[in-house]
């Protein structure tokens, strides 16, 4: 667990620092102004750090960041979940919606 927590972290790190390049270069492109196309909308990027199993959601920006590190969305994948109409492909839909309203608030 120690290990599998160590990774996290550094993928904490490593995507905030791709966030913070990727909002700079977003606020400093000269053929598509993000001002222009999306007016003060486009001050943040969203990112995402994964286990395969837990989720976490990043959201970086220009006044802040926020994060969902206490609140993880678990989701299990089986064998099983691949069966048309089956509880466990109903239950996987369920769970990939949960994460897409995560990433649409």
């Amino acid at each position: 667990m120690e290990g599998k927590l160590h990774q996290v972290v550094m993928s904490f790190a490593q995507n905030l620092i791709q966030c913070k390049s990727a909002l700079q270069v977003n606020k400093n492109k000269k053929k598509h102004k993000s001002g222009e196309a999306f007016g003060d909308d486009y001050n943040y990027i969203y990112k995402i750090v994964t286990t395969a199993t837990e989720w976490y959601f990043i959201l970086f920006a220009s006044d802040g960041i926020s994060y969902t590190s206490k609140n993880t969305l678990n989701i299990w994948f089986s064998k099983s979940a691949l069966k048309e109409g089956s509880e466990e492909e109903k239950e996987l839909h369920k769970n990939v919606k949960r994460v897409m309203r995560m990433i649409k608030e």
